[in-house]
């Protein structure tokens, strides 16, 4: 979804990747982008280890891509605010609604873009619905896997 929309039509864009687990939308936009910078963030504590070994098998450009620890409940302003905000299957405890979309209001710059794929979890609409309630609105699109349908928000502030 992100390559066929085209992250960089309006030129460079800073990047957040937020519960990245293996970071794969960010390794693949570090390969594919060429101005903007790309920051993948996760709380789990084995996840800067799985990072760093992906890095060095995926022989990205050095200032194209990095790790940074986040709590989704923090307010991490160190961080900054970035042009796209991005996560996949990010929905799977009952309390991610409400903390992601918080984190995701602090973390978007005021013309950005938030996009979140999901499997179709049950967190979903109540994702939705919080985004919602924060001035953000999205048409879900399906994308196609061989697997299965993911269900795609791109959401921007209505």
């Amino acid at each position: 979804y992100l390559l066929e929309q085209g992250v960089e039509r309006d030129g460079a864009v800073s990047v957040l990747e937020v519960g990245c687990g293996l970071a794969v939308p960010s390794f693949m936009l570090a390969k594919t982008v060429r101005l903007s910078k790309i920051v993948a963030t996760d709380f789990h504590p084995e996840v800067p280890a799985f990072f760093a070994r992906n890095f060095a098998r995926n022989r990205i450009a050095p200032g194209k891509l990095e790790y940074r620890s986040l709590d989704w409940r923090s307010a991490a302003p160190e961080l900054g605010r970035y042009g796209l905000v991005i996560g996949s299957d990010v929905l799977y405890e009952k309390s991610h609604p409400g903390d992601l979309a918080e984190a995701l209001v602090r973390l978007v710059k005021p013309s950005g873009r938030i996009v979140i794929a999901d499997p179709a979890r049950p967190y979903l609409q109540s994702f939705v619905d919080e985004m919602k309630a924060r001035g953000f609105g999205a048409d879900p699109k399906i994308v196609s896997t061989p697997t299965r349908g993911i269900v795609v928000l791109d959401f921007a502030r209505i």
